[in-house]
């Protein structure tokens, strides 16, 4: 056989040989993209869908710290208004900022062992400690509301003591906003890659 025959063969071989491998291997590698590029898609929503809902969860918990600051400096003017309305409208602060903080947790944000912070019951003044610094966050805004609730109850005049106690509950509050404020930008400048300008 001559040379430029054998060549012919080699190269109608190699050809057909690129071809097969393309028919079967080029089909995978474009599922394989296809594959990457639907993840990457359902990552940027996942992220997208977490910083809403820590966004939500700060949101709310302002709502109702400044629920009660708010009610706090009605105290200190003498207006001690009606428990049933301050109870009504800190009730539906209170379940939007528990429905938040759940919400975080059902998707695995925070890992946290223990009840729902969905509570509708009484509000009771807790002083335990917690790791989680939502959960921190709900019960200094619980116990600082069952501070507020009680003078608004007991009526005028606010002594120094309990002046003290309100004054002391909202900056309790406000550190733990604070803390949870600091984790949540870090958060969500860990997801948007370093893009992230602040809340």
């Amino acid at each position: 056989m001559d040379s430029v025959a054998m060549y012919g063969l080699i190269g109608a071989v190699s050809a057909a040989l690129i071809g097969a491998c393309a028919a079967i291997f080029g089909p995978a590698l474009l599922q394989r993209q296809r594959d990457r590029s639907e993840k990457s898609h359902g990552d940027r929503a996942e992220n997208q869908a977490e910083v809403r809902r820590l966004i939500n969860m700060r949101t709310t918990s302002r709502a109702w710290h400044l629920a009660l600051q708010d009610a706090v400096q009605d105290l200190e003017l003498g207006r001690f208004g009606d428990i049933e309305r301050f109870d009504e409208s800190v009730m539906g602060l209170r379940v939007a900022a528990g429905i938040a903080v759940d919400d975080t947790m059902n998707v695995g944000i925070w890992q946290f062992q223990g009840c729902s912070a969905r509570t509708g019951g009484p509000f009771v003044a807790t002083e335990q400690p917690s790791d989680s610094r939502q959960i921190r966050l709900l019960n200094a805004l619980d116990y600082a509301t069952s501070i507020v609730r009680n003078c608004i109850i007991n009526g005028p005049p606010i002594g120094a003591v309990q002046h003290a106690r309100l004054i002391e509950a909202l900056d309790s509050v406000a550190v733990a906003r604070e803390r949870l404020g600091e984790f949540i930008e870090g958060r969500v400048r860990l997801i948007s890659g370093g893009r992230f300008q602040g809340l």
